[in-house]
């Protein structure tokens, strides 16, 4: 999102192609090609030379739009994925037999293969290509199509052709070692995809499918690329099947997690987007009861019921072990908290007459672990908490409690820190007692608090006000289109009196990302 990345690269050749979409990358593919020259020939696709051609003319091109440094600039950071290897192998090598005259010892293949392969990551890294991820090749000898046409009656795994496989991938990882060693800078990455998709393949019912040795289109056996479209019958439900045709996975291995994600209650939702990720937040809520109360919010214990439904819809559309898949390897974000403090506790005092801070902050760490070990027994593992932000610096706050000069409530700011202290330490204790929880306490707190006592530093000129009418009061339904905003937002680190702007977020998520992702693992 922050580099302008498409979801699909266009492809290169694409007479539609817009000069403004070459600096966030394009596509040089061509399906059907591989190492080997002769794979190319013999499908009709661009050759890998043809396509080295192609990215030469890419540069050229970029050059004119960006100019030659920025043009550095991007192919140096730009990140090259290679995924070439397997047509080689399955065809060119076994199907064809075309190599096999040449090449009786798969050994020496392998090694041809390899000297394309290094020949051509040399070649990209001498026009400034730096961070390449170069794909192993999958276990083709499962491949349906290979295990009828050599898997005998009984369609058994081809052992030869998966040995032959690794054979090629050890060599590979081998080669991009010594390529890293010799070539300075290069981050040339071997990406293993042979184990994973070895172990969905062969463990299929454990990931939520049903089927692992046919593919959904025609038959399952035997059809490929042109022999399996419109007129081919389908499978009833793809999401049962590892394979599409007799060849290719489905995108089912891949969630496909949309950009926002659409809320729960939405009428207009699709069953098939349950699988994808929902939302059940509602803006205004807390850990607290009292909070969502005055609101108008869904409390937390609705929003949980909201889940329980959600998982039941979701096994009536997959089925119970695809379900149990999705919820364990899907990561759920929890950001509550923030009005707790700020609204429910300062301002209303609603709470100051049961609690003082610490007591809160215990009442607050309680509903909150709850609602993960409530969220856990219905599946969760993977679980992204926020902390609470630094909510006396919001120009809100700074407004009604900061004095003439507007500066920051410290007493709110520390309510906040012990909260998030005692909310830290709770999710520790909750990865001990709870078997493959993933609970990951995110700290958002000192980020933006850098943000919005640093903000010239990160480009912004305004930090005690937001964009939207006077900046120091208005939020949420008093900040609405009759309001006058600022001539650019980019410029300011909120939004409204309580809200950071859009820009400040797209500085705070790769922060999290590299703080954070790893514990997800």
């Amino acid at each position: 999102e922050e580099l302008g990345i498409k979801e699909f690269l266009p492809p290169f050749v694409d007479s539609k192609l817009e000069p403004g979409e070459l600096a966030t990358g394009v596509c040089f593919a061509s399906g059907g090609a591989g190492y080997d020259p002769l794979t190319a020939q013999s499908s009709f696709t661009i050759s890998l030379s043809g396509q080295l051609g192609l990215f030469r003319e890419y540069i050229g091109k970029l050059k004119a739009v960006v100019g030659e440094e920025r043009t550095k600039f991007i192919l140096k950071n730009t990140l090259y994925i290679v995924v070439l290897g397997s047509n080689d192998i399955s065809n060119t090598y076994f199907l064809t037999s075309v190599r096999q005259l040449q090449y009786p010892n798969f050994s020496a293949y392998a090694d041809f293969m390899l000297s394309s392969a290094s020949t051509f990551l040399k070649e990209i890294y001498g026009e400034g290509a730096r961070r390449i991820a170069v794909f192993s090749v999958p276990p083709l000898g499962y491949l349906p199509s290979q295990r009828t046409v050599g898997g005998g009656i009984r369609r058994d795994v081809v052992v030869k052709i998966n040995d032959a496989v690794q054979i090629f991938n050890t060599k590979l990882s081998k080669q991009l070692e010594s390529l890293n060693h010799n070539l300075p800078d290069s981050r040339m990455v071997y990406i293993d995809v042979y184990n994973p998709l070895l172990d969905i393949i062969v463990n299929y019912q454990k990931y939520g499918y049903k089927v692992g040795d046919r593919g959904c289109c025609g038959t399952g056996t035997i059809e490929v690329v042109l022999l399996c479209n419109r007129f081919t019958p389908l499978c009833s439900n793809d999401l049962e099947y590892v394979f599409w045709d007799s060849f290719h996975p489905t995108e089912t291995e891949e969630l496909g997690v949309k950009e926002f994600l659409p809320a729960y209650l939405d009428p207009n939702l699709q069953p098939d987007e349950l699988a994808t990720g929902v939302c059940f937040a509602s803006g205004g809520a807390g850990y607290d009861p009292l909070t969502s109360q005055t609101a108008g919010a869904i409390t937390l214990s609705d929003q949980l019921q909201m889940f329980k439904e959600y998982t039941v819809k979701l096994n009536q559309h997959v089925g119970e072990n695809r379900t149990n898949f999705i919820l364990s390897n899907a990561l759920f974000f929890v950001v509550l908290g923030t009005n707790d403090i700020s609204n429910t506790y300062f301002l209303s005092h609603l709470r100051q007459l049961q609690y003082d801070v610490p007591a809160y902050s215990d009442f607050l760490v309680n509903s909150a672990s709850d609602f993960f070990k409530e969220i856990y027994e219905l599946g969760a593992r993977k679980i992204g908490v926020l902390s609470g932000p630094p909510v006396g610096c919001v120009p809100y706050h700074r407004t009604l409690s900061g004095g003439i000069e507007r500066k920051c409530i410290q007493r709110y700011n520390d309510a906040m820190m012990l909260f998030n202290d005692k909310l830290s330490k709770e999710i520790r204790s909750l990865n001990q007692k709870l078997p493959n929880s993933r609970i990951v306490y995110i700290d958002a707190y000192n980020p933006l608090l850098d943000i919005f006592v640093n903000h010239q530093k990160y480009g912004y000129e305004v930090g005690d006000r937001g964009c939207c009418g006077t900046g120091t009061l208005e939020v949420a339904l008093t900040c609405n289109r009759l309001d006058a905003t600022c001539p650019n937002v980019l410029e300011y680190v909120f939004w409204d009196g309580f809200h950071p702007t859009e820009s400040v977020y797209k500085k705070l998520v790769p922060i999290v990302l590299q703080n954070h992702m790893h514990q997800f693992q």
